[in-house]
């Protein structure tokens, strides 16, 4: 079954959005705040009572609380997102409920679709989920345009708004095709790179089991392996000396010799005479049956 991936760049990303928004929105919102209560102040003539139980200045606050919250919180977190989204779409309701053909509430609305969007949260059926949102939105302008007595305009806008978004959309629908199929064949990549770098961990898993396996045989082999019994051959110490430097130290006839201090042709007859001692046809075989005699 697939998965959906995330790099890290693009999990980096997202936090610093999530971040970004919160940060923003809680300045934006102590900004609000205060030049609400401001005017309300100097201009309306509210007494202080009666500026904060004032339902703007009330709902303002109350919605940018989250933020301050969450521009402390240091990770990724879809709570925190989902949250994001859904003060944003109250601050559209309230907006729109405020006033139906106001450009705040569509602003918000637009802006919550987007974090959607970048949030990860409209991956499947893109367009599908952006219709539904788009109706949802068109449907609550109608009904607050209607809630207001003013159907025909808010039929207006709602008009206005499908076609504006149509036009865009005809506009750049050759761009958007692009980017959500390219953003697709990038999804594919990654998850087939990420199956591939798992086939490989369990290779490389698999075959460093069946090294360690080996390497456990071999020192098994190597310590069940007793040295030659020289005496049984009747080979002499000179004899000896010549297989301990061949052994040890994989010699030829010329070093052997000048190791010990003899004669290259001597060196020769030795060799004779230890392969028909012995039994072996050559050095490699002689290596292999007395490489245990000299190993400290």
């Amino acid at each position: 079954m697939k998965k959906n991936y995330i790099s890290q760049e693009d999990s980096d990303n997202i936090l610093q959005v999530q971040r970004r928004i919160s940060v923003i929105f809680s300045i934006s919102g102590l900004f609000a705040t205060v030049a609400n209560i401001m005017l309300s102040l100097f201009v309306s003539h509210l007494n202080l009572r009666e500026v904060m139980t004032d339902i703007t200045v009330f709902l303002t606050l109350l919605l940018t609380i989250p933020f301050i919250v969450f521009s402390y919180i240091r990770k990724s977190s879809y709570i925190v997102q989902l949250v994001q989204i859904l003060v944003i779409f109250a601050a559209f309701t309230i907006s729109v409920w405020d006033q139906y053909n106001g450009i705040y509430g569509l602003t918000f609305g637009i802006l919550a679709i987007a974090l959607m969007y970048k949030y990860r949260m409209l991956e499947k059926s893109l367009i599908a989920k952006i219709m539904i949102l788009y109706f949802m939105v068109i449907s609550f302008i109608g009904f607050s345009a209607w809630h207001a007595g003013r159907v025909v305009a808010g039929l207006q806008v709602v008009m206005f708004m499908t076609f504006f978004l149509f036009v865009c959309y005809m506009v750049f629908k050759l761009e958007l095709d692009k980017i959500i199929s390219n953003e697709k064949r990038m999804k594919n990549e990654i998850l087939n790179l990420v199956i591939d770098r798992d086939k490989l961990r369990d290779r490389i898993s698999q075959s460093q089991k069946q090294f360690e396996e080996l390497e456990k045989q071999y020192l098994d082999f190597k310590s069940t392996k007793e040295p030659f019994d020289f005496e049984k051959c009747n080979l002499t110490p000179s004899e000896i000396n010549v297989i301990r430097i061949l052994v040890k130290f994989r010699a030829s006839n010329k070093e052997i010799s000048e190791q010990l201090n003899i004669k290259e042709s001597t060196v020769k007859q030795h060799l004779y005479r230890i392969f028909n001692k012995i039994g072996v046809d050559n050095r490699i075989q002689l290596i292999d049956l007395c490489e245990y005699n000299f190993e400290s």
